[in-house]
């Protein structure tokens, strides 16, 4: 989550990243929260599980500043991010791969909504971000 977070803030897309959800509504600037969704395994190499860890990057940004560009920009900056994971993406080698087209189940895609934050409405993006890792844990004989 780590690596994803300074993949972002490297990116310059959005004006504030964060592990976990925000306790506060966030300002009026496109923010963005790193969630973990799951891991899975679905397949194995000799002795070890593949790990997959679905990530979530949610954007937010303030719905009722200005919706056009609001819309806008969070659509802007989502496809930004889609292309930075797809064009890094080993994430500088940390690991093996962003599984984009979806080798082992869902790909990166998105999930457009509102949310309703401290009486603030939001326009959110989900982007789903599954992650790829070099077995890390051997099966016991």
């Amino acid at each position: 989550m780590h690596v994803v977070l300074s993949h972002l803030k490297e990116q310059g897309k959005v004006k504030r990243a964060q592990i976990g959800e925000p306790k506060s509504p966030p300002l009026d600037e496109l923010t963005a929260a790193i969630l973990m969704d799951g891991i899975r395994t679905p397949s194995t190499v000799l002795d070890a599980p593949v790990l997959v860890y679905d990530l979530v990057v949610r954007i937010y940004r303030n719905f009722l500043d200005d919706g056009t560009e609001t819309e806008l920009e969070v659509a802007r900056s989502v496809g930004e991010i889609m292309e930075a994971f797809h064009a890094d993406f080993t994430l500088g080698g940390n690991i093996r791969a962003v599984d984009v087209a979806g080798t082992y189940g869902r790909g990166m895609d998105v999930t457009w909504g509102h949310l309703d934050f401290g009486n603030t409405i939001f326009r959110t993006a989900d982007i789903s971000v599954p992650l790829i890792v070099d077995p890390a844990a051997v099966f016991a004989p």
